[in-house]
């Protein structure tokens, strides 16, 4: 049979060779991949478990329109810096989420159009697959504007260029330094406290597969491609088939597996399976995690309602200089 690596559910959305950025604009959100304690909350955020595929960590982070208006506040924040320094600016402004949040987290082919795309899916699949699930959004870092924005230059024109450059601005705007540092501290993550909730969210997956309710759906899913000719020993070993990738393009072999694939995976009920024992685990580290988990809850939202201010916020054209009165402070409004 064919297998697939033992390695954790993280490994399946690291699909591609790209400079990604968080949301928040650190630049400590950048990674290269392979080809206060807060409140208990009383009610999720507007919208967040409304849709056909939430889970219940879900309620502590932002719902893809809110991580979209964060994602726009950071673009606005880049874009005045860039002006600041009289600097070329063409970065792509960010685009709304098109998959589901969890679709890869329950294993989910819907959204790739098998019976056109295989498992390779539509254009620009992955990155934004990879958006939806982590809220990280591929770019393309212009090379003139690329030693500003990381901050490899100590100054820019004649201007002093703050620690980070303009890709640290975001976090000084929008986020709440000692909140941050304490959630920091407590998760022993220097960068991106919030991305905990991603690793809880991958942590509770790899705890579901062990399920007996997904193991028995797993065992369907088996005799189902068996039957059809199709040895795997689970769903990720299908969609991870070495072949798929010495062959470049979709072939129709590709194309049958994936569908008979899809329709193995409707039999045995596999993501409502997964669904729900991932449900059960997640809840189980909401118990354990409830103090966490609501400063995560409170930084998410500070970081929408001023990301909110920023993008209600329009100065007259050509007053950026004084606006951004030193370069740490730019912005600050």
């Amino acid at each position: 049979m064919k297998t697939s690596d033992p390695g954790r559910m993280r490994t399946i959305v690291a699909t591609v060779v790209a400079v990604l950025l968080v949301a928040s604009g650190s630049a400590a959100a950048y990674a290269m991949l392979p080809k206060s304690e807060g409140r208990n909350p009383t009610r999720p955020l507007s919208g967040a478990s409304g849709s056909a595929d939430a889970l219940p960590l879900d309620f502590f982070d932002l719902t893809p329109d809110q991580n979209l208006t964060v994602r726009k506040a950071v673009y606005r924040i880049w874009q005045r810096c860039a002006q600041y320094y009289s600097a070329p600016f063409l970065l792509a402004p960010p685009q709304p989420a098109r998959y589901p949040k969890n679709a890869l987290l329950l294993g989910s082919l819907e959204g790739r159009q098998v019976a056109e795309y295989g498992y390779q899916g539509p254009r620009n699949f992955v990155p934004d697959m990879h958006l939806a699930a982590t809220g990280v959004e591929q770019i393309a870092i212009p090379q003139d504007f690329a030693p500003l924005f990381k901050g490899s230059v100590k100054t820019f024109k004649g201007h002093p260029v703050p620690k980070g450059g303009c890709s640290a601005l975001p976090d000084r705007v929008l986020t709440d330094p000692a909140q941050a540092k304490w959630l920091a501290d407590r998760l022993h993550r220097p960068d991106m406290p919030w991305r905990a909730l991603q690793y809880m969210a991958e942590d509770a997956h790899d705890s579901a597969q062990k399920s007996t309710e997904v193991s028995t759906a797993r065992k369907v899913w088996v005799r189902c491609m068996a039957r059809a000719g199709l040895p795997y020993d689970d769903p990720l070993s299908a969609e991870n088939d070495p072949q798929w990738s010495r062959n470049g393009n979709v072939t129709a072999h590709q194309i049958q597996v994936a569908r008979t694939d899809l329709g193995c995976r409707m039999k045995a009920r596999y993501s409502t399976s997964l669904r729900a024992a991932i449900s059960q685990q997640e809840e189980h580290t909401i118990r354990q995690e409830q103090a966490t988990l609501s400063a995560i809850r409170n930084l998410q939202l500070l970081r929408y309602q001023r990301a909110l201010g920023i993008l209600r916020f329009t100065p007259a054209a050509g007053t950026a200089r004084q606006i951004c009165e030193a370069p740490d402070r730019c912005l600050a409004w």
